[in-house]
């Protein structure tokens, strides 16, 4: 038997790759805005359904990323691995990398697709002006 070469199953390889319409039902939600406004009205309610979510990705992603110094709040607390439940957290750095520590006990924590979910930001100057108020 010989390995390597062959069929392959990407669609570089195929000369009539699959061609999905919002009809088909895509349910990945991460076209970009540029394709999006080339399109004219939707055809149907779950056309319409599928631009709107990649519409709401498109926000999510195109807000300013966390940084150093800023609390990131999310809607409702994460249980992560260890049982612990948190949803304020405070973005430091180690070295060039931007990390996530839990607010109540400081432990570094990773929050997957973190751009893709609902969270809100407190910039230093607004927490430390919050703090100074309340005293």
């Amino acid at each position: 038997m010989r390995f390597g070469g062959g069929i392959r199953a990407d669609s570089l390889s195929s000369t009539n790759p699959t061609r999905l319409t919002e009809t088909a039902g895509p349910y990945y939600f991460d076209c970009p805005a540029s394709i999006l406004d080339l399109l004219g009205p939707p055809i149907n309610d779950h056309a319409a359904e599928w631009r709107a979510k990649c519409r709401q990705r498109l926000a999510l992603t195109s807000r300013r990323k966390p940084r150093p110094g800023d609390t990131l709040v999310l809607p409702e607390p994460l249980t992560f691995s260890d049982g612990i439940s948190e949803q304020t957290f405070q973005v430091g750095s180690w070295g060039t990398r931007t990390v996530l520590l839990r607010a109540g006990d400081g432990a570094g924590v990773r929050i997957s697709r973190l751009m893709s979910r609902a969270w809100t930001l407190v910039a230093p100057e607004a927490a430390a002006s919050a703090a100074s108020g309340a005293g």
